[in-house]
């Protein structure tokens, strides 16, 4: 089931990168093998042995294509023209322009892409956080205050494409720890939705 502002969520970060992006909300899809991830280090031999990273970006900062045009999950077609995506919500609500976006995956994200990500081997966790939360702690991600969501694709196969999915991403919590001005956010007993993304990641502060 969609989460109450998700839709308009999905929406937001489908401009994100000129590709598709799929943070789904859909049945996930069916994966070979698990991942590990211990403290940012490498993958297993499930979907990448890349070095997944994390970052962290205002939603008034977030990339915004001209004019982006993309299905999401679920086949719900979203359209974003210009910065209206930070600016208006659901029934013309104002979005705030602080909300921070952290996204965890191997694609890696950057700050003037933070959907990157391969067309195989891939895997991204998103999660909004209202300003007032994004502060050192531990945060459990059911909160109705924060979106958490997932994207995967699984190995390549032979024909060149793979299974992919994406989802709620609500289990477990994510915890952010300060260290002078430093920041690393560590997740913990979360979904395993074909990969394991509980860890510790260094967060490049796109603010």
């Amino acid at each position: 089931m969609m989460r109450p502002g998700c839709a308009y969520a999905c929406a937001l970060l489908v401009a994100c990168s000129g590709q598709d992006i799929d943070i789904g909300h859909g049945a996930p899809g069916s994966l070979e093998g698990r991942t590990n991830l211990d403290a940012g280090g490498p993958l297993g031999a499930g979907i990448a042995r890349d070095r997944a990273s994390a970052i962290v970006i205002r939603s008034a900062d977030l990339p915004i294509a001209s004019s982006t045009s993309s299905t999401v999950s679920g086949g719900v077609s979203a359209g974003v023209s210009g910065s209206s995506a930070s600016a208006t919500g659901p029934g013309g609500s104002a979005i705030d322009p602080d909300l921070r976006y952290v996204f965890i995956g191997n694609g890696p994200p950057t700050c003037t892409d933070p959907a990157a990500g391969a067309l195989c081997d891939f895997f991204r966790v998103t999660i909004r956080v209202p300003s007032v939360l994004f502060v050192p702690g531990v945060h459990f991600l059911a909160d109705a205050r924060i979106l958490a969501t997932y994207s995967t694709r699984g190995p390549a196969r032979d024909g060149g494409d793979c299974e992919g999915g994406g989802g709620d991403f609500v289990d477990g919590t994510f915890e952010i720890v300060e260290t002078g001005s430093a920041l690393t956010v560590r997740l913990m007993d979360t979904v395993k939705p074909g990969f394991d993304a509980d860890g510790s990641y260094p967060i490049a502060q796109c603010l």
